[in-house]
């Protein structure tokens, strides 16, 4: 069963930033915005990334600026008429309002197509609808106005004519009345009529409905590429290299503040990678950029690297966050046991997989909880599951690859320390690691920020000697 964005959305942590982020214009726009799909094709992404690219030359020009605000303004006025474009295919008379919306769809269309041509943009086609604009517009004026027209059936015309005489003649209350519900019968047969005559251009009419959606959802990716500072994935190749790599929506809030965002560069080959580092070292933050990376690719947008090779992958399977769940009576450490099964199956399948790992075993004692690290990483690098694994457990020498974040720089500190301030010393790059030790930074962040002396020495005293 395909993926889509709307599942994305609520699970892939920043997935919802994007799309909050992603200007939808139309009806059709918003329809088709939950239910994209993720793809695994290479040939068809990089179809779909060139069309980003040219949708980005042709609109986000100088030139192209007035454009894009035509464009956008006849996209904000194109309705979703799916539902009424299903009940014509099934043959249910449409009442005014339907034969409305689809007029005026088809205008809308129409007008749109013209300017792409115009513009000689291909990316999208939309299909001639003037078949269809002919059986709804009979005056042939091309505005979007729905009546049952006399034009339709002279027999109306009669009778409506008929109608007014004896209304201005003051004929009895129930003669009028009678020609006028003759009227009515007349209208609901012209209303049959054109249900019928519609229906042989259902199929271009949704295939327009089609095609506005994804010119309103390619848009969208242009201005994201351009407003969030996206770039083009390099698709395939044997390692996911992400330069520059930062999380959109941390960023931003980070802006929100006057602070930066530091992006960092990751380099994954086929097997495991173990992150070390110190609590707040931005290991989390590191997965899911990592995680929002490789979706975004997949669902045929830019993503948030300077420079981005990334491997199409079938799934990407997770263990972050607590997954406690007090209504299965299960422990953090249960749920988390529990992913971590459901990761080691799928990579029985022979599949390729992309697997985030997130403080494995954090919950459970050291001891046990190394061991633990220590055999899902064995058993993931026997099998060649491309795969980050973080941890703070220091000792993890199974034979795989090993980085650390570079963390607290203590020498940069200036002033007072705090928690507003303290990530402004914190170096979230990563570089190779061949002794899997992780920094000893907690107490001496602590006593930065104030913690009392006579707390941290009887921490101090608690340390084992290996660990000072």
């Amino acid at each position: 069963m395909a993926y889509r964005l709307r599942e994305a959305i609520k699970e892939v942590p920043g997935m919802r930033y994007v799309v909050d982020n992603w200007p939808v214009h139309s009806g059709p726009g918003l329809r088709a915005l939950a239910e994209v799909e993720m793809r695994h094709d290479t040939t068809d992404l990089n179809a779909e990334y060139g069309h980003i690219e040219e949708t980005i030359s042709t609109f986000y020009s100088r030139r192209g600026a007035a454009q894009r605000e035509l464009l956008e303004a006849r996209l904000c006025q194109v309705q979703d008429v799916q539902g009424s474009l299903s009940c014509l295919r099934g043959g249910a008379v449409r009442d005014d309002i339907e034969l409305f919306e689809i007029k005026s769809f088809a205008l809308r269309a129409m007008d749109i197509r013209a300017q792409l041509q115009a513009l000689s943009f291909q990316c999208v086609e939309l299909p001639d609808l003037d078949g269809a604009i002919a059986v709804l517009d009979p005056t042939g004026k091309r505005i979007p106005h729905f009546y049952i027209y006399d034009e339709y059936s002279d027999e109306l015309r009669d009778a409506r004519a008929a109608l007014t005489q004896m209304q201005s003649s003051k004929t009895d209350e129930e003669s009028i009345e009678q020609q006028r519900l003759h009227c009515v019968e007349i209208e609901d047969a012209v209303r049959r009529a054109l249900t019928r005559r519609l229906q042989p251009y259902v199929d271009v009419l949704q295939q327009a409905h089609i095609a506005i959606a994804e010119l309103d959802l390619l848009l969208g990716k242009a201005w994201m590429a351009n407003a969030l500072e996206l770039t083009r994935p390099a698709l395939g190749g044997n390692t996911l290299s992400l330069q520059g790599l930062q999380h959109p929506e941390v960023a931003a809030k980070l802006a929100d503040r006057k602070l930066a965002f530091q992006r960092v560069d990751v380099a994954l080959v086929e097997g495991v990678t173990v992150v070390t580092g110190a609590n707040m070292a931005g290991k989390s933050v590191l997965l899911q950029s990592i995680q929002l990376a490789q979706h975004m690719a997949q669902f045929g947008l830019f993503v948030a690297a300077r420079e981005a090779k990334i491997p199409l992958v079938e799934e990407v399977l997770t263990s972050m966050g607590d997954g406690q769940d007090h209504r299965e009576g299960l422990s953090s450490f249960g749920a988390e046991m529990l992913r971590i099964n459901g990761i080691v199956m799928a990579s029985k399948m022979g599949k390729p997989l992309l697997v985030l790992i997130d403080e494995l075993a954090r919950t459970t004692n050291p001891t046990e909880g190394r061991a633990i690290v220590c055999g899902v990483v064995e058993l993931l690098e026997s099998r060649r599951i491309r795969t980050v694994v973080t941890t703070h457990y220091s000792g993890v020498n199974v034979p795989c690859k090993h980085l650390k974040v570079r963390g607290f720089q203590k020498d940069r500190v200036e002033g007072a320390l705090g928690i507003s301030n303290i990530n402004r010393y914190i170096d979230y790059s990563l570089e190779e690691d061949s002794e899997g030790a992780v920094p000893q930074e907690a107490l001496p962040i602590a006593e930065l920020l104030g913690v009392d002396p006579e707390l941290l020495e009887c921490c101090r005293a608690h340390l084992a000697p290996s660990d000072t």
